[in-house]
């Protein structure tokens, strides 16, 4: 009598039947929406499949999740950790790369920057400099959020402002956005979108993570003792 294995699971009972499970194999025709490859990344790699795909798969932008203050985020690296499982896999994706925003983004960096996950910080800006569709995620480009919180505010703006100055920095140096080298020390400046003149300085200092701090930065502008080092690591 022939023994067929146990699936525990139906996520086991689901990779056998669509044969997911495998290994892609090299003939496997790719398509612009990478859909096959969507689906094995998601239930091979992340935690809540099912959840990733249906968020994918929605055919209007993806809105700004709710936020956590920053009191809230300093050292909750476990909690920023959970709230963005699977990311790494998402940004691979077509289908997330429409679905997602520059604000998304921004805020992303935000959550990352207050509870010092510096590495993750990093991805997220090379996921938004290296983005698929440059002419739409354009920095100048990004709405004005018109957040509640002050200090939340102040980092948001002091985030986009330093973009600006790393991006103009890396396109001196000759790094596209589309990953070509074309080395250009007269490249025009990135300007980041007039709104964030307009976001005032916290009434309080407002100190986050011990480390190098210039004295000048958009941040420091506005009484955020928070360094900018990791936003050139691009």
């Amino acid at each position: 009598m022939r023994r067929y294995p146990r699936l525990r699971t139906w996520h086991e009972l689901f990779l056998s039947v669509t044969g997911l499970g495998r290994r892609l194999p090299w003939w496997t025709p790719i398509t612009p929406l990478m859909l096959r490859t969507t689906i094995h990344r998601l239930w091979n790699f992340t935690k809540h499949p099912v959840r990733h795909f249906l968020f994918l798969i929605c055919p209007w932008r993806a809105s700004l999740p709710a936020q956590l203050p920053p009191a809230q985020l300093i050292h909750s690296e476990a909690e920023v950790r959970k709230r963005h499982e699977g990311l790494q896999q998402l940004q691979a994706l077509p289908l997330f790369a429409y679905r997602d925003t520059p604000t998304r983004s921004i805020y992303r960096m935000y959550e990352f920057l207050c509870a010092g996950l510096n590495y993750m910080l990093q991805e997220e800006i090379s996921h938004f400099y290296f983005h698929p569709q440059p002419d739409i995620w354009r920095l100048e480009d990004i709405p004005d959020p018109r957040d509640s919180d002050p200090l939340r505010y102040a980092i948001v703006a002091s985030i986009v402002e330093t973009l600006a100055e790393c991006f103009t920095w890396r396109q001196k140096g000759g790094l596209r956005r589309d990953g070509s080298i074309d080395f250009d020390p007269d490249a025009l400046a990135i300007e980041p979108p007039g709104w964030t003149k307009l976001v005032p300085a916290v009434p309080e200092p407002a100190l986050f993570h011990d480390g190098f701090i210039s004295k000048e930065n958009p941040f420091t502008r506005r009484n955020v003792h928070m360094g900018n080092a990791y936003f050139y690591g691009v």
